[in-house]
């Protein structure tokens, strides 16, 4: 995870937007597609994990080397609402996360963990919250 935003809703603060940006790989990715395998997605961020699978079918891919899911109402993989994976050059994959209202009601956990899997490949990565920093309302990292 190279760059997370947490920010509290303004008329709910125990509901809160999650933007998280990172690297799957530095290399060996080239041949990952989730239009091929899906995306198996772990993710806990508050006191309980969201574990989902993405079908093949709900990933849209506007560019060769880029694929998106979007799901407005959340039904598919909730928390998620949006992501976004890149795999340029020699395997580098990217990602861009968004869960648009995450629950805080029941606290936080430790650390933010979150894994993806697109067939073969896996990656996690782990982020203890204390690492996070406040910036105005919203939590940040780095």
């Amino acid at each position: 995870m190279t760059k997370v935003r947490l920010r509290p809703r303004r008329n709910n603060p125990s509901k809160a937007r999650l933007s998280i940006r990172g690297v799957l790989a530095h290399a060996g990715w080239e041949d990952a597609n989730p239009h091929q395998s899906g995306v198996q997605l772990a993710l806990l961020a508050a006191s309980g994990p969201a574990c989902c699978a993405i079908g093949q079918q709900f990933w849209m891919a506007p560019r060769r080397t880029q694929f998106n899911f979007w799901d407005m109402h959340r039904a598919i993989c909730p928390p998620v609402g949006d992501m976004r994976i890149n795999v340029r050059g020699p395997g580098r994959a990217g990602f861009k996360l968004t869960a648009p209202q995450i629950d805080l009601s029941d606290g936080m956990a430790a650390d933010m963990r979150l894994e993806v899997i697109i067939g073969d490949h896996c990656s996690n990565g782990v982020l203890p919250f204390d690492a996070l920093r406040r910036k105005g309302r919203t939590l940040v990292y780095p």
